[in-house]
């Protein structure tokens, strides 16, 4: 009866083991593609819009000054 028991015991643990194990590298290879893609996607994307406005405006100033100087208006 105690023998049954413990290999009822050591299934459970192994069974543990295995879904842990698997789960573990299933989910950490999917969440870490995905979270790379998404991420990637959208700081491309605000980080694209964000430069490209700031530096527009920056740029434009700076440039607007610059030329004004240089050109004596």
């Amino acid at each position: 009866m105690q023998v049954l028991k413990q290999l009822e015991n050591y299934k459970k643990v192994w069974l543990n083991i295995w879904l842990n194990i698997w789960l573990n590298i299933w989910l950490n290879i999917w969440l870490n593609i995905w979270l790379s893609i998404w991420l990637n996607i959208w700081l491309s994307i605000w980080l694209g819009i964000w430069l490209g406005i700031w530096l527009g405006i920056w740029l434009g100033i700076w440039l607007g000054i610059w030329l004004g100087i240089w050109l004596g208006i």
